[in-house]
């Protein structure tokens, strides 16, 4: 089931309310390879949606709570298969997720796009303690062009978000037996963020050529953080030329 109600404050500018009720079958299994309860639950979202400098820029905003059941973690308890089968194990009842969404996007100025966006998302256990840490708390990317000249296009973007962890086992030695000991540690990294460059020069109607630049400063962050007591360094600074023809 769901129901929304919207509402026109003015000509460029709108609010609305929704509520969702969530029933969504899983397709991650557990150790014993059976396939965990559907999640369920409930959404509530309350948001404005506008346009500025008529309806170039759009704006949006949002505030949302859900509660939620049987929602999937990685089991850290047992390692991935055979095949490399990631297992799960069910997050219990009760889980709370609650966040802030803002978005601007649009022609700021003739030639001249941009978007810049911003999210804070938290989620909590029944306990009330704070689960999955693994994802930032914070979130912001901004992206922007700039057509110099009719043939020549630049831009540039930004990525950044707020510091992670996950509990882990860090491991410091072996036992007699020949096994790793591991004591309980925790994996984290700082804020960072990841800055990447680009242009576009149009020779004629057909052909254009392109560079891109992604993580300019070589900034060194994990991707995925915590997997298996492991992490996923993320991409390293890349330049990339292309040639585009187009009928």
């Amino acid at each position: 089931p769901y129901a929304g109600v919207l509402y026109d404050l003015t000509e460029a500018y709108t609010v609305y309310a929704s509520y969702t009720d969530i029933f969504n079958p899983q397709t991650v299994r557990d150790v014993n390879r059976k396939y965990l309860e559907p999640i369920v639950g409930k959404v509530y979202e309350v948001g404005l949606k506008g346009s500025l400098l008529e309806e170039r820029l759009n704006l949006s905003t949002a505030v949302y709570r859900s509660k939620q059941d049987n929602v999937p973690e990685q089991d850290d308890s047992v390692p991935p298969g055979d095949n490399g089968e990631v297992f799960y194990k069910s997050g219990g009842k009760g889980v709370v997720v609650e966040g802030f969404e803002a978005e601007i996007a649009g022609e700021v100025m003739p030639d001249w796009q941009m978007s810049l966006g911003y999210s804070y998302t938290h989620a909590a256990a029944g306990d009330h303690s704070r689960k999955s840490t693994e994802q930032p708390l914070n979130l912001v990317r901004f992206a922007t062009t700039y057509q110099l000249t009719p043939a020549l296009t630049v831009g540039g973007s930004l990525d950044w978000q707020s510091g992670n962890y996950k509990a882990g086992k860090r491991p410091v030695g072996r036992g007699e037996d020949g096994r790793i000991i591991t004591v309980a540690d925790t994996i984290s990294q700082k804020a960072f963020s990841v800055v990447g460059l680009m242009a576009r020069y149009r020779f004629d109607e057909h052909l254009s050529a392109s560079l891109n630049v992604k993580n300019l400063f070589d900034e060194h962050y994990y991707n995925n953080l915590g997997f298996y007591t492991g992490v996923y360094h993320g991409e390293p600074r890349t330049l990339m030329v292309s040639l585009d023809w187009q009928l």
